[in-house]
């Protein structure tokens, strides 16, 4: 990626600039293990469990009884930041 340079010369990398200025989250369903293709994107952990819960639910058939807290470890765990 390409960098971006201020007005005192200083040089940063695009991709550190977006990622702080403009935190996004991102949880593949996929990387939770599951066959999927549903990504969730949002500005905090809990905004992407909510979301990750409620496809669950609709989309694999889970029952909130399922979201044990050992299955929302696994699903919180791989959640990262993300551009886009």
């Amino acid at each position: 990626m390409s960098n971006i340079v201020d007005t005192q010369n200083t040089y940063y990398n695009f991709k550190d600039v977006l990622c702080t200025k403009h935190p996004m989250l991102k949880l593949k369903c996929k990387d939770a293990g599951f066959d999927c293709k549903f990504v969730a994107k949002g500005k905090t952990e809990d905004e992407i469990m909510q979301k990750a819960a409620e496809h669950a639910m609709k989309d694999h058939g889970m029952k909130p009884e399922d979201m044990t807290p050992e299955m929302k470890e696994k699903i919180r765990s791989h959640i990262h930041k993300s551009l886009f």
